[in-house]
């Protein structure tokens, strides 16, 4: 399927923008563009981390008699750039969407802070918010990791750390586009030969895992914290919702990662966006609308039911 009209218009805009510099202001500037949903309470802290004091923004959609499902989000940006005012407009069309506290994490960054901090200041975010959900207004029983591209990464590897070591409990996890696999495995993916350059390029990905990993990267290859499709157990993992775009590098090692959920009997829906791109849920685009209402569908239908369906 084509790129639709609008998303078509968007990359022409983009590559009017002629260095990586002026491009990346442009996906930012058309991240914060649109709406800017008003919620009950947005509360800017710190919470412990393993090197310091980690920012957190909590989102509080609704006052509340009981408490509510509460989402921990990792941002993307390739674990190189990315911050909470970048995602702010997102997180809150999110909680506004499904209705539960989100506190979204400012985990460090590369390359600054390589390797492994961003996953340990992901799992201490994610432990500090299970233990301290009472005083959030948050039900713990319903707690729930998300996170979009590096974010999306994130998410399933802190669902994995929390397994392996035993604590805290995830619930349910989401994960939009995530980077899945090493650059180094990229030409086994049909996405990445089709669509290289949609959004993100293979030479891009390259160099920011560059970034992300401490020398020699190669070490890290088959290290299922850093990719997750080399994991050899997914047993026990919470069960997932996986959303992917038809226009994105991403999408088959994405999809891969569902295929090898659902064998492990791990309860997994995938969800393609035909005609659209990576980082479309950031972005003013009618898909991004109606991903937000399939999230908020497929997660209370769950706490509802048991069952993961669209």
């Amino acid at each position: 399927m084509p790129l639709s009209a609008k998303t078509q218009q968007f990359m022409t805009s983009l590559a009017a923008n002629e260095t990586l510099e002026a491009q990346g202001a442009f996906l930012s500037q058309s991240m914060k563009a649109g709406e800017v949903p008003q919620l009950h309470k947005i509360q800017d802290r710190t919470v412990p981390g393993p090197a310091g004091e980690l920012p957190v923004r909590i989102y509080t959609p609704v006052e509340s008699a009981t408490p509510l499902p509460v989402v921990v989000f990792f941002h993307g940006g390739a674990f190189i750039v990315g911050d909470l005012d970048m995602y702010d407009r997102t997180v809150r069309l999110l909680s506004r969407e499904t209705g539960y506290i989100f506190v979204s994490v400012q985990y460090r960054l590369a390359p600054t802070s390589k390797y492994p901090a961003a996953v340990e200041d992901s799992y201490a975010a994610t432990a500090w918010v299970h233990a301290n959900a009472a005083t959030l207004n948050a039900d713990p029983a319903r707690f729930i990791l998300m996170g979009d591209s590096s974010g999306g990464s994130l998410a399933a590897t802190i669902a994995l750390m929390a397994r392996d070591r035993g604590t805290p409990s995830i619930d349910f996890q989401v994960l939009i586009y995530p980077t899945t696999a090493h650059p180094a495995a990229y030409d086994e993916f049909e996405s990445w030969k089709t669509y290289n350059g949609y959004i993100i390029t293979r030479e891009g990905m390259e160099g920011a895992m560059s970034a992300y990993l401490p020398e020699p990267t190669s070490q890290f290859i088959d290290d299922p914290y850093v990719t997750f499709l080399k994991a050899t157990n997914f047993k026990g993992l919470a069960p997932a919702f996986i959303i992917t775009a038809e226009c994105d590098p991403l999408r088959d090692e994405a999809e891969s990662c569902a295929a090898l959920l659902k064998t492990a009997g791990v309860p997994v829906v995938l969800s393609r966006y035909d005609g659209t791109i990576h980082g479309f849920l950031g972005l003013p685009f009618e898909a991004a609308d109606v991903a937000r209402k399939q999230i908020a569908h497929v997660l209370k239908s769950y706490f509802k039911t048991g069952k993961v369906s669209m």
